[in-house]
């Protein structure tokens, strides 16, 4: 399993701005985000941070198909998707103040 973390500062008013426009569908650390399996997408007033993982060449998909030499059996798969979830319990960014979004 390989998992990233990357971070991306907001530093000028514009960028914090643009992150405003986006539709957001969950929380993480009490922060707006965007999940799906593979990612997460969080801002903070600061900082917008993708946590991402993969198993295989494939972010969270479990991979059966030709492409890839052995496929990843679904034991190892279930269990690093534990892990995953484990990782993503303990991110709590620094500072953890929401983004402020005008008119909001």
């Amino acid at each position: 399993m390989t998992v990233g973390i990357s971070y991306y500062p907001l530093v000028n008013d514009y960028l914090r701005q643009k992150e405003c426009q986006t539709q957001t569908n969950a929380t993480l650390a009490n922060l707006p985000a965007i999940h799906d399996d593979a990612y997460w997408t969080v801002w903070s007033s600061a900082v917008e941070y993708q946590l991402s993982f993969a198993i295989g060449n494939r972010g969270d998909t479990m991979q059966t198909e030709q492409n890839l030499p052995t496929p990843v059996p679904q034991g190892v798969f279930q269990s690093d998707q534990q892990l995953y979830a484990e990782i993503i319990a303990t991110f709590h960014p620094i500072p953890a103040t929401r983004l402020s979004c005008s008119g909001s």
